[in-house]
């Protein structure tokens, strides 16, 4: 018996008029026997039409007896699979019509024999046919062939024959199982993706150029006057924790850490429970500030072994041309980009600075209103104490903080002249720009200007502790996905520890810990001396343990 190909069982469905006793559309190609003009449709003989069903879930194709070839198109009712050769008996249950397709009872024998000798699997069949059953159901055609084949149900019997195709309605318990048997489908194809997957890289080894060497260890005389800051962009807490749960203790025990600040941990508010439970057990003093206009989106956290006088979280508000203005221009609100510690000889402030976006579409929010409206915050901190201001600020200010390709990276967020420039004359960070050149030798005239702007405005001049005890040598924060580029080392160094150049707060150390994987952002760190001893104090019994944004005290 000839079989029917996939097109023409996709053609007898979506010619298929839903419920019996429906008109079918007239197709010039059918076979005209027996057939009566009704307007533009045709009227089906009555030797052909299919018994009319309670429930429209199978499609019958009764074809022309002088044109076999040529399916006659379809209708939808519902069969009996245990009354299948019965000739022209409806059941009284629900699903249990049958079907007469011929009056002879030599076409029912040859019914019979399609039904069994014909069948195949639902999953044989196009989107078009999944579609076409679930249609004429009623039920919702959204979803990926998967979950139309769920719903059509996966142990559903296709029959394709010369006289009809059908789709065997199960009973619940059938399609209850055809559902699980997709979820354990997905799960074993997730679970071999997972297999194939290669294991993330937790462990680097920096190579052309090499990393500059450590200074030595303080002393254990020092220790006591000494100050440990470790900060990283996470770019996603709870995936840092997936690959290794106990790395950021393991960070923060090799560098004997007094403070920890993160960057992107991409929480909510409703998580921080959990994450905060695994997450430096060490630290009794914690501050979590996470994004609420973007759900797992930004935020930063602070955690220190030093119990803290205040603490802020986003302690400014931005405006667009750095003063204050109407309330709806405000920019970057509610994102979690800011947390501070006041400690008894300096501030730490930690920061996530937006980024410029990849078509520049925050550039002037960012150089215009984020950059002065910090610097001023800074300064007025300074006017009390040091401040330590550490975290990802999304800018190389210097051609020696990118790996190469100058001419073309100006032109992206990151390393834009505008931002560059902002840099310097904000927080006294850079040499400047020259012209939009490659090389940083000299000092512009946009740069003089800054700097002289920097000098007489309530801008804060800071320190990059990195180049402060390295001087001119290379080292990358930061290094895209794409193209390999960390194992190349072609990244860019757009995370710092800066801080207040002050007597009492002195750089002895400034590292990137490049070996540190787990995240597309190595962590970045500085050693200080600082003028009064900072003690390590455990917490008192009526500290909570985290202190979430609404919790944090105002200064």
């Amino acid at each position: 018996m000839a079989q029917m190909s996939r097109v023409a069982a996709s053609r007898a469905l979506l010619l298929g008029a839903v419920g019996a006793g429906r008109r079918v559309p007239r197709r010039p190609h059918f076979c005209n026997h027996r057939r009566e003009r009704h307007g533009n449709v045709v009227q089906e003989p009555d030797d052909q039409r299919v018994v009319r069903g309670v429930m429209a879930a199978a499609t019958v194709r009764v074809s022309c007896p002088m044109s076999p070839s040529h399916p006659r198109a379809a209708r939808f009712t519902s069969f009996s699979q245990t009354r299948r050769g019965d000739k022209g008996d409806v059941g009284g249950d629900r699903g249990d019509a049958v079907v007469a397709s011929s009056s002879s009872s030599e076409d029912t024998n040859k019914l019979s024999f399609s039904l069994q000798s014909a069948a195949v699997s639902v999953e044989s069949l196009t989107v078009t046919q999944l579609k076409a059953v679930l249609r004429s159901r009623g039920e919702p055609l959204t979803g990926k062939k998967q979950e139309l084949v769920a719903r059509v149900s996966v142990k559903s019997v296709v029959i394709q024959g010369e006289d009809i195709v059908l789709f065997q309605t199960q009973s619940a318990s059938a399609s209850s199982s055809a559902s699980a048997s997709v979820d354990k489908t997905n799960t074993t194809k997730q679970s071999v993706a997972n297999k194939n997957k290669a294991p993330p890289v937790l462990r680097w080894t920096v190579t052309d150029p090499p990393l500059p060497p450590r200074k030595a260890p303080l002393s254990d005389t020092d220790e006591n006057s000494t100050l440990r800051v470790i900060s990283w962009n996470v770019n996603g807490i709870r995936a840092l924790l997936g690959k290794d749960v106990e790395i950021l203790n393991k960070l923060a025990d090799s560098e004997s850490a007094h403070v920890v600040c993160l960057q992107e941990t991409k929480i909510q508010t409703k998580d921080v429970d959990a994450v905060d439970a695994v997450v430096l057990p060490e630290f009794p003093y914690r501050l979590w500030n996470c994004s609420t206009s973007k759900l797992g989106y930004s935020g930063t956290a602070l955690f220190s072994k030093i119990k803290p006088i205040n603490t802020w979280v986003d302690p400014f508000e931005v405006f667009r041309d750095g003063s204050a203005g109407d309330e709806n221009e405000k920019y970057f609100q509610n994102e979690g980009r800011v947390v501070v510690f006041e400690f008894r000889d300096c501030f730490v402030v930690g920061a996530y600075v937006p980024n410029s976006g990849s078509e520049l579409k925050r550039l002037g929010e960012r150089t215009s209103g984020w950059d002065p409206a910090m610097s001023q915050y800074l300064k007025k901190l300074e006017t009390k104490k040091p401040v330590v201001y550490c975290g990802d600020l999304n800018v190389a200010a210097d051609a020696v903080d990118l790996w190469g390709n100058h001419a073309a990276n100006a032109k992206s967020a990151g390393f834009t002249p505008e931002e560059r420039s902002g840099f310097l004359r904000y927080y006294g960070i850079g040499k400047g720009i020259m012209g939009g050149g490659d090389t940083d030798k000299k000092e512009g005239a946009s740069a003089k200007l800054a700097r002289g702007t920097t000098e007489n405005t309530a801008s804060v001049s800071l320190l990059d502790t990195f180049r402060v005890v390295h001087g001119d040598a290379r080292g990358y924060t930061w290094y895209s996905y794409r193209g390999g580029a960390r194992n190349k080392n072609r990244g860019w160094r757009i995370d710092y520890v800066l801080a207040s150049d002050s007597e009492t707060l002195t750089v002895h150390d400034a590292y990137i810990r490049g070996d540190i994987g787990g995240s597309d952002h190595c962590p970045v760190g500085a050693v200080f001396r600082v003028g009064e001893c900072l003690r390590v104090a455990g917490r008192t019994a009526e500290e909570p343990a985290v202190r979430s944004c609404d919790e944090s005290m105002a200064g």
